[in-house]
């Protein structure tokens, strides 16, 4: 989940659907996991090079329905400067997509609904084995955010503009 204010954006997130913050500097990935592969990785069991390649990399530690209370990330807030974008996706596309493919498709468009669809289109040319969804925010300018949402096997498009005023 995100949220933008203004020209601020703060995130929460359990499990492994990811957030990635596009700025002039380059791609961040601002959420981090929360499988059994990454928690152990959190404790020194793992070397970050071997969480890919663990039998643990999909399992997860933490998710949404896995008890009455659950403990989420929070991030932020952190600014989204002109031209930047924020990306929420599920992990049907980030297992498919390097940080540097993710980089060149943001910094490729301006169009939040035209890069969203790109992106899923793209996962499902790569065969990705899980389902793929978006949500992007990009701001082109002071005065104008534009988001978008697209999911991957359903089909579903939304699209939001919010003044910034």
């Amino acid at each position: 989940q995100a949220l933008i204010s203004g020209t601020k954006a703060e995130v929460v997130n359990v499990g492994d659907s990811r957030a990635y913050h596009l700025d002039p500097l380059g791609l961040v990935q601002v959420t981090r996991d929360h499988t059994m592969a990454s928690e152990a990785q959190k404790e020194g069991a793992f070397a970050a090079a071997e969480v890919a390649a663990s039998p643990w990399s999909g399992a997860l530690a933490r998710y949404l329905g896995a008890g009455k209370d659950i403990e989420v990330d929070y991030f932020g807030p952190f600014e989204i400067e002109k031209g930047g974008w924020l990306l929420l996706c599920s992990d049907g596309l980030h297992r498919v997509f390097s940080n540097e493919d993710l980089e060149r498709e943001l910094g490729a468009g301006t169009d939040p609904e035209a890069v969203a669809r790109t992106l899923v289109e793209e996962a499902l040319k790569r065969e990705t084995d899980d389902n793929v969804s978006v949500a992007l925010a990009y701001r082109p300018g002071p005065q104008r955010v534009s988001s978008t949402s697209v999911e991957g096997l359903e089909g579903r498009t939304g699209r939001k503009d919010v003044s910034t005023d």
